[in-house]
């Protein structure tokens, strides 16, 4: 990793500045890994030779290499933040990421891009190291605004991203990974320019190996019982979110035979609902509901829009169950990621991100077989009943039963320790 200097000045003088440089950080960073999402099925495509069926299972590896990979390296960067500051790992990252998009813009083969999948999870690492870094600089009180605004700057830069790969990508293949090396390059700049440290000396941690795995990193935060109560009701929400996004097309298409103008759009409308959500609601709901009380609301209010979503009769009503859906979920995710970074202390903070992270991965590979398949099975010409909405039922319940958990074991805590904030 890039030295982050010993001269930078850690816990920034001014929090508003430094929150401002971090969120743009992630947003060019993010840019630069959207810029590659609509070229890479073609450029598979022409490096193999081959039609599209057999390219788009070699496009299936590249994004499940990714997911392993951020899985198994999520929380070493965790730790190393921990260890060494937030700096020096986000402009390591970076570097990284530069190098992997130049060696993809000039790949001959199809390894040198599952090379640049694994390098690009081993890198992606600014995501978390941004997490742990708005954690350091924000107030527990605010941190579910804050981490509201980051999930808004990766929303924007994702939708900003594949858009302009489009176009690039329309000129040469190879130009998205171009422009993402050079818009990498200009975030490094800056972050070696402006970006200070954020986690004091006196903060840090030493490294522990054994927490340096998804299975000793969980382990480690689940010693707190804030973490173990409310994670697996995040792991249920990024299940939820990745079922739906996955099931989306198939869905939609086999209901009301959307088209793919008409899926573009409604996946718009979802970006622009979870946007909105966390940009303008986070903040407000959080502050007069409580952060416990928001859960509640946001889990009951997303899992009636996955009924209405599974009920729809027609796509009008498909995206009147859009709207409460994105809501339900653009609420969850920060309240219950604050909740579980105002149980642990400073010098954790980069642990628990790196494990949030990293079990982000695994939702991503099993929730689209799992949802698509319960879809095929209840489509099915001799299936009993004819349910295509299951998926999302079966989703519903799974989050009311998680929720369940956690208030069951928030309860317990009560009754076991009264004084002990939940």
């Amino acid at each position: 990793m890039i030295d982050g200097g010993s001269q930078v000045r850690a816990m920034p003088e001014r929090p508003r500045a430094a929150r401002s440089l971090i969120l743009a950080t992630v947003f060019i960073d993010f840019l630069g890994i959207g810029l590659a999402y609509p070229v890479i099925p073609r450029l598979v495509q022409e490096l193999m030779g081959s039609g599209i069926g057999e390219a788009s299972v070699i496009y299936a590896l590249l994004l499940s290499v990714y997911a392993i990979t951020q899985f198994l390296c999520a929380p070493v960067v965790g730790g190393l933040s921990d260890r060494y500051g937030r700096r020096p790992v986000i402009l390591g990252a970076l570097f990284g990421l530069a190098v992997d998009y130049v060696l993809l813009s000039v790949a001959p083969t199809v390894w040198w891009l599952v090379l640049g999948r694994v390098a690009a999870g081993i890198f992606g690492a600014t995501y978390t190291s941004a997490n742990a870094y708005v954690a350091d600089i924000t107030p527990p009180e605010r941190r579910a605004a804050s981490f509201g605004v980051l999930g808004v700057t990766v929303g924007l830069g994702f939708i900003a991203g594949p858009a302009l790969g489009g176009l690039l990508g329309a000129i040469d293949l190879r130009l998205p990974f171009m422009t993402a090396a050079a818009i990498t390059l200009l975030n490094l700049t800056l972050g070696i320019l402006l970006l200070p440290e954020s986690l004091a000396p006196e903060h840090r941690r030493p490294l522990r190996f054994s927490r340096m795995n998804p299975v000793g990193a969980i382990r480690a935060v689940a010693r707190f019982d804030v973490v173990l109560r409310l994670l697996p009701l995040f792991l249920t929400a990024q299940l939820v979110q990745q079922a739906v996004q996955a099931l989306w097309v198939p869905y939609t298409t086999y209901r009301f035979g959307w088209s793919t103008a008409e899926v573009g759009v409604s996946f718009t409308v979802f970006a622009v609902g979870l946007i909105l959500t966390q940009a303008g609601a986070v903040r407000p709901v959080v502050k007069r509901l409580g952060e416990r009380r928001t859960l509640s609301v946001a889990l009951v209010v997303m899992v009636a829009g996955m009924v209405i979503m599974g009920v729809a009769p027609t796509g009008a009503v498909m995206y009147a169950g859009i709207l409460p859906y994105c809501a339900g979920l653009g609420l969850l995710g920060p309240a219950v990621q604050s909740s579980m970074s105002r149980a642990l202390p400073r010098d954790e903070q980069g642990l628990l991100m790196g494990t949030i992270t990293s079990l982000i991965a695994p939702t991503a590979i099993v929730a689209p077989p799992i949802a698509n398949g319960i879809f095929a099975l209840f489509i099915r010409p001799d299936a009993g009943l004819l349910v295509p909405g299951a998926p999302f039922f079966v989703a519903s319940v799974l989050a009311l039963l998680s929720f369940a958990y956690a208030v069951s074991r928030s309860e317990s805590t009560e009754r076991s320790s009264p004084s002990r904030l939940a």
